[in-house]
């Protein structure tokens, strides 16, 4: 899926390619890289609206299955108006006011980099043949190609009954399915925001906010007087999509926590290596951390180390919520983290991309990109580099090829100008470069130098 993006912030124009897995967003700071993030997942995540599919569950139940045909022109129209709901959407994606969000992205527009012909072959070329969690309820979901239709499948041992007078899950189910054959190879997105360090404890103050508003109503509706600047400052601030997509997970932890994923196990790896202890969601909802170190003592999340809180919500995520073919996007995912760990979580990064997963991740890390530079030298099909590999203890699931990455660097083409640049950036068999990130070294690099030689020798070498 190829979109393009103009007069967004910053960014005049960026055209990204997100078929390919693993995508980066690199540059410096104020440059747009998270506005577009928050773009892309916005359009990218699932969301319940009028599908073109015709789903009947009356009739899934009564067969066992309902075969879904897939009319293309339809398809097409559904895809573009997501890209019109993006439009309408900016004050609710960016947690502005609509005024706001009309005077800042006054000229921003997105397209899709494909015409209906274009599409009708893609849509005719997807296979896939996988279960579907929706609400508590699995079903089966495939595809062949050259076919267009696509098949439901009811899964043995479940009751579905409930689903008979459901019109909502309906629509929900129709939606999930219409957004995973218009944005294949995508089937939802997922984000984790700068923000994510205290994602937890910020679910806890919105609560209270909100009960908070309703003592407030209650005192409006008896009649007490009420100071009405109190009452504003006591109301819940509007909060991005990407945190406030959050917010609601981390609200409704107990009831997630119930179904583990097929990465339940993974995740618990992640656990063990970079956190060094296990995160507990205690009956209250809440997060809490137990530390291998001393094991009776669980701590709120808020008062555990950096680390913990960073990556707490990628691997409850991963523990209970993670589907194959998700798009995750993580922003500065180097957060709080030391070099050893950024690199550990690189290799974690990895695991993912070969395991069925889309990544997006917005980085300032030199450690993260040197070593997905690492693992991208590890993928080739060469005795020595597989020995060496291995000596060097990447294993096999850890390699990246350069044909799955794609680079894109946010830069002002000129130092005066207002409006930046998008460019992708060549990948080839030993990995990607980072001007900015590159200049920057090799400037520190001759400043310690010159200070080396001047401090004792008298003079920098020359």
């Amino acid at each position: 899926m190829k979109i393009q993006v103009e007069n967004l912030g910053a960014i005049k124009n960026a055209k990204i390619n997100l078929d390919k897995p693993l995508t980066l967003f690199c540059g410096q700071n104020n440059t747009g890289k998270t506005y577009l993030a928050y773009i892309i997942y916005a359009l990218t995540k699932v969301k319940v609206s009028k599908s073109p599919l015709k789903f009947n569950i009356p009739k899934l139940i009564e067969n066992g299955f309902v075969e879904l045909d897939l009319n293309i022109k339809e398809l097409f129209e559904f895809k573009n108006r997501s890209i019109d709901q993006i439009k309408l959407s900016l004050n609710t994606i960016f947690g502005i006011s609509e005024d706001v969000a009309n005077q800042i992205f006054s000229d921003f527009s997105i397209t899709f980099d494909v015409d209906i012909d274009n599409f009708s072959t893609k849509v005719t070329n997807i296979e896939f043949n996988e279960s579907l969690d929706v609400i508590e309820h699995r079903l089966k979901i495939s595809k062949q190609v050259g076919s267009l239709s696509l098949k439901v499948d009811l899964v043995e041992g479940v009751d579905y009954n409930d689903l008979l007078n459901s019109e909502f899950m309906g629509i929900i189910i129709s939606s999930i399915i219409a957004n995973k054959v218009v944005y294949y190879p995508i089937s939802n997105a997922v984000i984790f925001s700068v923000e994510r360090n205290s994602i937890f404890t910020f679910s806890k103050e919105l609560s209270l906010n909100r009960n908070l508003l309703i003592d407030q109503m209650q005192k409006l509706s008896k009649g007490d007087k009420i100071n009405p600047f109190d009452m504003l400052m006591s109301s819940t601030n509007r909060y991005p999509i990407a945190i406030s997509d959050g917010l609601s997970v981390s609200n409704d932890l107990q009831n997630i926590q119930k179904k583990n994923s097929e990465f339940y196990t993974f995740a618990t790896e992640i656990e063990e290596e970079l956190l060094n202890g296990t995160l507990i969601v205690t009956n209250k909802g809440e997060m809490q951390f137990s530390s291998n170190r001393n094991k009776g003592k669980k701590l709120p999340i808020h008062m555990s180390a950096s680390i913990v809180k960073t990556l707490s919500s990628l691997v409850f995520y991963l523990k209970h919520i993670a589907e194959k073919s998700d798009l995750i996007i993580i922003d500065e995912p180097e957060m709080n983290l030391h070099p050893d760990s950024q690199r550990i979580l690189a290799k974690v990064f990895a695991k993912l991309l070969n395991q069925g997963f889309r990544l997006l991740i917005s980085t300032h890390s030199d450690y993260i990109i040197r070593e997905f530079n690492n693992m991208i030298m590890t993928s080739y099909d060469k005795p020595e580099i597989r020995k060496l590999a291995s000596k060097l203890g990447y294993n096999t699931d850890e390699s990246i090829k350069p044909e799955q990455v794609g680079c894109y660097y946010f830069h002002f083409p000129k130092p005066n100008s207002r409006q930046l640049t998008v460019i992708e950036l060549p990948v080839d068999e030993t990995g990607f470069e980072i001007p900015s990130i590159d200049d920057t070294i090799e400037k520190q690099n001759q400043v310690a130098e010159d200070l080396f030689y001047t401090l004792k020798y008298g003079k920098a070498d020359e």
